[in-house]
């Protein structure tokens, strides 16, 4: 399983593109919602659009570092919502830019940019 950690190699967000590591978007999808592949596709192009949007306007710095090597991203599943969020506030509590995409009230993907230096377990 992807998990969001701060490392040597991983450091937070205002120091990504100062550190020579390519970044990498990490789209997270939930499994127990059994969605189609449609599905999946048009949540995940909704976060990538969304997380673009964010970092237009709140760190343009990162969004050039980011496309500069080419907007780079992989898809990993967690088990359910509580799985979500806990990957999520990592993500969030070491400085990662996140965007979260919810339906019908529930939280179905979330995309975070991160080094490509990425810790799985």
């Amino acid at each position: 399983m992807w998990a969001p950690t701060r490392n040597s190699s991983q450091p937070s967000n205002k120091k990504l593109q100062k550190q020579g590591s390519a970044l990498l978007g990490v789209l997270v999808v939930r499994q127990d919602l059994k969605m189609k592949a449609g599905k999946i596709a048009s949540q995940c192009a909704h976060a990538a659009t969304g997380i673009y949007a964010e970092l237009m306007h709140s760190d343009r710095s990162l969004l050039r570092e980011w496309e500069d090597c080419g907007q780079p991203k992989i898809v990993v599943t967690c088990r359910n919502q509580q799985e979500m969020n806990k990957l999520r506030d990592a993500a969030e509590g070491i400085g990662l830019p996140t965007f979260v995409v919810a339906d019908a009230g529930r939280t179905q993907v979330f995309f975070c940019i991160t080094s490509s230096n990425l810790t799985v377990r």
